[in-house]
């Protein structure tokens, strides 16, 4: 096959592992476009829409609120988002589907020119289709369900937005580009500029990448040096210098976006400072986790292995070797990261990245050795119709997650959603409406749809400050005439399966109030003795646990019992989800008629007339 005719059937196959996904949907539901895209969205990606349509019409501080104005901006993932928002600005939220495809076909062929560097264009197919199939394969299985299986199936590659949908194909892109250089001159001015747009690209996309990628360059360098690797870089100081160049000039909008973003915003993301103690903790438990057996053995074979593939050239060993460095790299990219910044955030990303990176290692070697044998006993025919099994295996279970995964639950919830949205668009005009809603995909439905105000907006959709935050959900619930025992239920500690964590709250703060042995709100210990033990035993990386103070608690309530509602922008348009159980006691709102209730929302609109509902 030729390089054309290649490129060609990878655009193909993309399409029919896309299609047969998104023509199930539009065969199934009969909905706009909108509502759509954010019921297919792989878990909470649709939470990032709302910031691809900010950055095409290029505002980035609307508050949703009257009252609310001169904000700083929302923190983009610049990188992340660039591209949708291109399509987003031309054919709207379509563009999410566009972005899908495009993605599924970027990383089939990004994958397929790094193999096609040392195997054969059919083998190199049906490598590319492998790697797609195993997250896939893993969802469907009961092995799925455990830890590292479903770090694999979560974080190779899958249609969340835009991670990892999206910042996997920098991370790939940056491998491909290494694996390339291995038979050529790495200090060249044009691979160190190609380098410098990789690396900024990916710093404003997910920075996690970014450090894995220096640290795997560090030992790339070493590693094709060997000790004169100093030498060749003073050497070759104007290609740094070009790659500097075109780092700056390419984050530039990154670097901007970060000179004016709200601080409370980057708060709710986990964004905290980071002292020489609290370095010294986090190190000690990447020494901790490096140091158990089971890290230390799989080290241990997987050098050794290299070191026997090396002795005796065997297979494409220098194939391999590149793939141990990655998984190195990924290895001391937290340490490089702890080291040289004075801030951190979610560091379980790291975490994630190693166990990618040598189960990539485990399977290079696997399909390497497979290639050997197909050399010896396996013809193109066999080799092209298990690709045309994957291709079809990947088909039948986007047909069976479409139509037999979908319960009956989850059914109805989407046409309910479907018949309140339909309601709303045609009675009014969002454009001139103030929207109500405790639920995150109504808030995203009304971004997208171009409301005008929302009371209430998630953590992520708006850079207005934490008091803001807590006025506008305080006003909520006395609008509601909900009283102190249910702000009381709805803002208290509540316990998951493996950590604190309060959903509804962290529907609006996120992370703000994250507590590990390194970090509480404020640094208060003001907790009861049993959770005080908690924290201390949990994870220092685990910023994905939330727990407020006792005092926090008390000033919130206090707060609550203070606040009248003045300055409120009464809603045209309420919709209540009835999974929230705090809003159990609604049966009617003063001066709102109740014109929708089934078994998950409710929609109440304001009176027009001082007339009876209808």
């Amino acid at each position: 096959m030729t390089s054309k005719k290649i490129l060609l059937f990878l655009i193909f196959i993309s399409f029919l592992i896309f299609g047969s996904k998104w023509i199930i949907s539009y065969y199934l539901f009969t909905e706009t476009t909108s509502t759509k895209i954010i019921f297919e969205s792989v878990t909470d990606g649709y939470q990032y829409f709302p910031l691809v349509k900010y950055l095409a019409i290029f505002e980035f501080n609307n508050s949703f609120n009257p009252y609310f104005e001169k904000l700083d901006n929302v923190m983009l993932p610049f990188y992340s988002i660039v591209i949708p928002s291109l399509f987003y600005k031309f054919i709207g939220s379509f563009s999410f589907i566009v972005v899908e495809y495009l993605s599924i076909f970027l990383f089939l062929l990004i994958l397929y020119k790094i193999f096609e560097l040392y195997y054969s264009k059919e083998l190199s197919i049906l490598y590319s289709l492998i790697i797609f199939v195993i997250p896939i394969l893993f969802s469907l299985l009961p092995i799925g369900e455990l830890t590292y299986f479903k770090l694999i199936q979560n974080d190779i590659f899958t249609l969340r937005f835009p991670r990892p949908l999206i910042t996997s194909l920098y991370l790939f892109v940056f491998l491909y580009f290494i694996i390339s250089l291995e038979k050529l001159d790495f200090f060249t001015k044009k691979n160190f500029f190609i380098l410098g747009i990789i690396l900024a690209t990916t710093l404003s996309s997910f920075y996690y990448f970014f450090f894995i990628q220096v640290s795997i360059l560090i030992f790339y360098v070493f590693y094709r040096y060997k000790y004169s690797f100093l030498d060749q870089l003073l050497k070759n100081w104007k290609s740094l210098l070009i790659l500097f160049l075109s780092f700056i000039i390419v984050a530039l909008p990154m670097f901007i976006n970060m000179s004016f973003h709200e601080e409370d915003y980057t708060g709710r993301l986990a964004l905290i400072n980071l002292n020489l103690s609290q370095k010294k903790v986090l190190l000690e438990y990447y020494l901790t986790v490096y140091l158990k057996k089971e890290f230390l053995i799989f080290l241990l074979f997987s050098t050794l292995y290299i070191g026997f593939i090396n002795l005796k050239k065997f297979l494409n060993y220098k194939l391999i070797n590149l793939f141990y460095l990655f998984f190195i790299g990924s290895v001391f990219a937290p340490l490089l990261f702890i080291l040289i910044t004075n801030k951190s955030t979610i560091l379980y990303h790291y975490n994630n990245a190693v166990v990618i990176l040598a189960f990539f290692l485990i399977l290079i070697i696997a399909l390497d050795i497979f290639s050997n044998l197909s050399i010896k006993y396996l013809n193109k025919i066999f080799i092209n119709f298990t690709s045309i099994i994957l291709i079809v295996f990947c088909i039948c279970t986007n047909i069976y997650k479409s139509v037999l995964l979908n319960e009956n639950e989850k059914i109805n919830e989407r046409l309910e959603f479907n018949n309140i949205s339909n309601i709303i668009l045609k009675d009014y005009d969002l454009n001139e409406s103030t929207l109500m809603t405790f639920d995150n995909r109504f808030m995203v439905w009304a971004v997208l749809n171009d409301v005008k105000f929302l009371n209430l907006t998630n953590f992520i959709m708006t850079p207005k400050k934490d008091v803001m935050i807590e006025d506008d959900l305080i006003k909520a619930f006395k609008f509601l005439n909900l009283d102190s025992n249910d702000f009381s239920q709805f803002i208290e500690n509540k316990k998951s399966s493996w950590r604190y964590i309060n959903y509804d709250l962290s529907t609006f703060f996120f992370y703000k109030y994250m507590a590990n042995p390194i970090k509480t709100f404020n640094n208060s210990k003001n907790f009861s003795i049993e959770i005080n033990e908690y924290i201390k035993k949990s994870s220092p990386i685990n910023f994905q646990q939330t727990l407020i103070p006792n005092d926090e608690l008390d000033r919130l309530l206090n707060k609550f019992s203070l606040t009248k509602l003045n300055k409120f922008n009464y809603p045209n348009i309420v919709v209540l989800n009835k999974k929230n159980k705090f809003f159990k006691n609604i049966k009617s709102i003063n001066n709102y008629c109740k014109i929708y209730e089934k078994d998950f929302f409710i929609l109440f609109v304001k009176k027009e007339t001082e007339e009876s509902c209808y």
